[in-house]
């Protein structure tokens, strides 16, 4: 008798613990779902506070871009001015460490390249403004953009000199400025530029079609298909 109560004693023993593993995996089936969707929201909400939380800096310098640069003759303003994320305006791409570049080709734009923009120094690697309406000088203190890799405002109405600090540009490859009226020297700065854009296979040397001073120099790689204006004579292009 005795062995037979210890048996069945033991019995309800593993038939109580089995039943609590049974509730347990069940609890664990119902609520893994929960758990998986609660993650990806967490992630979602996280990945979407990191978009907004734009660097001061850069807003204010597109901002400035924007009134800059004729806004109501763009080709389309989609986002600019807005509360949300500048990664999300039309035209501004941003890199996974919140590097910008501005692609804005044939866009409209009229007006001045505002000085601003130098001011974000390596938070900016490319700058694509080709075939607008844009007037006045380089902005010196673009060269202060020591992360820009292409620089193209071929054929706009930009003039005045190169200027010298550009010869910063230690990781620039594309340098287009053809069809401007660029005048003047070429600051022997940006040798070291030219040599490494002309190197690009699909040709990142343009400095075509503007009035620079002759005689040109030696060490501009014949590939940028720099031209010059004569003195009292017409254009060597």
């Amino acid at each position: 008798i005795r062995d037979f109560c210890l048996s069945r004693g033991l019995g309800d023993v593993y038939k109580r613990q089995y039943q609590r593993r049974v509730r347990g995996s069940y609890k664990s089936s119902v609520m893994q779902p929960f758990i998986a969707f609660a993650t990806l929201f967490l992630l979602s909400l996280s990945y979407s506070l990191a978009l907004t939380q734009d660097d001061p800096e850069i807003r204010r310098a597109l901002m400035i871009f924007y009134e800059s640069t004729g806004p109501k003759g763009w080709v389309n303003t989609d986002g600019w001015g807005s509360n949300s994320s500048y990664c999300t305006w039309i035209g501004v791409t941003c890199d996974s460490v919140g590097r910008i570049g501005l692609s804005l080709n044939a866009w409209g734009l009229r007006g001045i390249l505002p000085p601003e923009l130098g001011s974000l120094e390596r938070r900016v690697i490319f700058l694509e403004l080709e075939r607008n309406g844009l007037t006045g000088p380089l902005p010196p203190s673009y060269g202060n953009l020591t992360g820009l890799v292409r620089f193209n405002v071929e054929y706009n109405s930009l003039e005045g000199t190169i200027p010298a600090s550009y010869g910063s540009w230690s990781l620039l490859t594309v340098f287009w400025v053809s069809g401007n009226f660029l005048t003047g020297d070429i600051p022997y700065s940006l040798a070291p530029v030219l040599r490494r854009a002309s190197q690009d296979p699909g040709t990142g040397c343009r400095l075509s079609g503007n009035p620079f001073n002759c005689p040109i120099p030696s060490w501009v790689p014949i590939v940028c298909g720099m031209g010059c204006t004569p003195p009292t004579g017409p254009s060597t292009n």
